[in-house]
């Protein structure tokens, strides 16, 4: 019955006013970004959207921090690192990205304390661009997944490279993997940050633009 589960996720979004009260932040909140800008971001989100009430491309983990909220991510640019919650949202151009706040169910929560000791155990690893997990580094759901795998809060599934619905694969990850010198890992164990949201555990709480 997930189709249920997603089905309300979308009609949740389309009535959510976004939230600038970041009050609302508890530690171990999961926070989502979408609307990728990199064309690797595009394509992670091409491959991997559920329902088209959202398209996340990047995950954390927050934690508080010297009475504000900071972010445990793994970064395509700064691989493992723990920053301000205005850096985590921050685009390129400088402008921010919505934030959507997520919270694991009350029977999950005992799993956050133990989950953000290993987060920090983790930093300075650097970004796992092959996304197969047995490879060197970490990507961004690979790191969450980690964080809750004692407890399995999370799942890994095959991972798709192609065009749902479709057999065609992004140029993007063509490109990726022909730069990796490595073949696309279709249908290997793996995770992404619409498929975790997406997943039952989960309670949505709010938008933050």
């Amino acid at each position: 019955m997930k189709w249920i589960s997603l089905l309300s996720l979308f009609f949740l979004f389309a009535c959510q006013e976004p939230s600038s009260d970041t009050n609302t932040f508890q530690e171990g909140d999961i926070l989502f970004l979408n609307e990728a800008e990199s064309d690797l971001g595009k394509a992670i989100d091409g491959v991997t959207s559920v329902v088209d009430s959202f398209h996340f491309f990047h995950m954390g983990i927050a934690k508080k921090h010297q009475d504000q909220i900071w972010v445990y991510h793994a970064s395509s640019e700064k691989g493992v690192v723990f920053e301000p919650l205005d850096s985590f949202g921050k685009r390129k151009s400088g402008q921010s990205y919505s934030i959507y706040q997520f919270r694991l169910k009350p029977e999950y929560q005992s799993s956050i304390s133990a989950a953000l000791t290993k987060a920090e155990a983790y930093l300075g690893q650097p970004y796992n661009f092959t996304y197969i997990p047995t490879d060197s580094g970490l990507y961004c759901s690979q790191y969450i997944y980690l964080l809750f795998e004692s407890d399995s809060v999370f799942h890994m599934n095959p991972m798709r490279f192609t065009v749902p619905g479709t057999d065609s694969i992004p140029q993007a990850w063509l490109e990726h993997y022909a730069q990796l010198g490595k073949a696309i890992p279709e249908g290997l164990p793996g995770c992404n940050p619409n498929g975790m949201a997406a997943e039952k555990v989960l309670e949505y709480i709010a938008i933050h633009p």
